[in-house]
């Protein structure tokens, strides 16, 4: 079943007319792109908001610290400020609630729950916008946009839904069937944090996959690390891509040789037995089961 989508917060001309005036002081004064500074000591943040921006015309410059996000302030005069709140108690990841001079900058908090403005320090109804946990870069790219009053480029349908009701192989081979295109995103929760994947997919067919925060992951091998994720969420947006096909297999064949991949991965695991040193690994095929119960 899908979940219900909350109804948009509106937002005042005054926020867009501020911000988008900034914007122009920095491009006159600077002559550079647009820069927007995440503040939080969550590496999985920042590298969601570099992909929520990329290829927009937008800098993303990264703090990890207090010290940071100021210096990296007057530095780059950023046009927004994307601070993450650490637990529900509302205490910040990077205070910066008290720096004078980055309090007219518009900011999104992002927060663990619904929060107050009385709860969130520094926060301004008309200036600002909250982001509820968990992220992902089409809800980021949604409220930067939002913020910045600027118009969404979403021509495309978009579906949600839960992953615990139907698994990740099942709704990719859905997809082949009825020939769509687009992005599918995947988010899933877990004890040590939220993990969010990525699939552009052609024609109903696989192109690329990529897991934020392992860039290093070839697309069949992160297509194998998503599925072994368990339950989370989906968003599926149509749209027309361009991109390398990386995968260049039907969704069955994928399917079969990304879990190979993460199986083989998962199975070299050095053991050492005095001085000697041996892999053990097992060579027994990976049944088609293996896959269809992702």
């Amino acid at each position: 079943m899908n979940r219900p989508t909350p109804a948009p917060r509106t937002h005042s001309p005054w926020r867009a007319r501020s911000v988008r005036a900034s914007i122009a002081d920095v491009d006159a004064s600077r002559g550079d792109a647009p820069t927007v500074l995440v503040a939080s000591r969550d590496r999985l943040i920042h590298d969601v908001v570099r992909v929520a921006l990329e290829d927009t015309g937008y800098e993303v410059c990264s703090a990890y610290s207090r010290a940071e996000a100021v210096v990296s302030a007057l530095e780059t005069r950023p046009v927004l400020i994307i601070l993450a709140v650490l637990d529900a108690s509302g205490r910040y990841t990077v205070d910066l609630e008290d720096v004078p001079s980055l309090a007219s900058i518009p900011t999104i908090y992002l927060t663990p729950r619904e929060m107050s403005r009385r709860e969130l320090e520094g926060y301004d109804e008309e200036r600002d916008l909250q982001l509820l946990a968990p992220i992902s870069p089409h809800k980021i790219g949604n409220a930067i946009a939002k913020l910045l009053g600027e118009e969404l480029d979403e021509d495309g349908e978009s579906v949600r839904g839960a992953l615990g009701l139907i698994g990740l192989a099942s709704l990719l081979s859905m997809l082949e069937l009825e020939r769509v295109g687009g992005r599918l995103e995947v988010t899933v929760t877990t004890p040590r944090g939220t993990r969010i994947g990525e699939i552009d997919i052609r024609a109903g067919v696989p192109i690329q996959a990529r897991v934020i925060s392992q860039s290093w992951l070839s697309s069949l091998a992160a297509l194998g690390e998503m599925l072994t994720w368990e339950g989370g969420d989906f968003m599926f947006r149509t749209c027309e891509l361009d991109g390398v096909d990386e995968i260049n297999r039907p969704v069955v064949s994928a399917l079969m040789e990304a879990a190979r991949i993460t199986d083989e991965a998962r199975r070299d695991v050095p053991v050492h037995l005095g001085d000697q040193r041996r892999t053990s690994r097992h060579r027994d095929e990976v049944a088609p089961g293996r896959v269809s119960a992702a």
